[in-house]
């Protein structure tokens, strides 16, 4: 999507953006609907967003209020996510990655993301560790730039491009947490190879 174009979501276009965590929330205006305010959360998409948990109401104050319910119910995940991990609160650097491996082949290995290009909340070991799966990015060379693979913090799958990579972990900076899920996801994936 351009930065000059309206986004839309069907007749819906969002006028209220705010992002929080792991999560998108929109409120979407459709003046000639019968319920003209729209609520979603929303995440990218092929060039666009997809929008999940769609509300709709004729009542902007009864909108707006389940889109701060929402935030704020957010906003506890993260505060709880954070209690959690029990986190040093400091992120890894360049330091801590394998020397040059950006020019390396990723199959199989534990990337760390760049805590700079990640939202503020996130911005910790615990979110920046992620497990390659597929996507053309493995490749140093390829034209494609996208990894596919496992947040060895949360289990989600994510989407990260070559670029927000810093390079491979080193295996003696790897926490034994990491390598555990590391070693779980492993196996659920062959797993799920051996069912098919």
């Amino acid at each position: 999507m351009y930065q000059d174009e309206k986004e839309y979501a069907g007749n819906y276009e969002i006028q209220q953006v705010v992002e929080v965590g792991r999560k998108r929330f929109v409120i979407g205006v459709d003046e000639k609907s019968e319920d003209p305010y729209m609520i979603a959360d929303s995440r990218p998409l092929m060039g666009g967003y997809f929008y999940e948990n769609v509300g709709v109401t004729a009542d902007y104050l009864e909108a707006l209020q389940e889109f701060i319910n929402r935030q704020n119910k957010e906003l506890e995940w993260v505060r709880s996510d954070r209690k959690e991990r029990k986190s040093d609160g400091i992120p890894f650097d360049q330091a801590a990655c394998l020397e040059s491996s950006t020019d390396r082949n990723y199959k199989g290995q534990i990337l760390v993301v760049d805590a700079a290009k990640m939202p503020p909340e996130f911005r910790v070991k615990e979110h920046q560790l992620v497990l390659r799966q597929c996507g053309f990015g493995v490749e140093p060379n390829a034209r494609g730039r996208k990894i596919f693979g496992r947040d060895l913090w949360t289990g989600e799958n994510v989407e990260i491009s070559r670029y927000n990579v810093l390079g491979i972990l080193k295996p003696q900076e790897t926490p034994k947490w990491a390598i555990e899920n590391a070693r779980l996801f492993i196996a659920q994936e062959r797993q799920k190879g051996a069912v098919r």
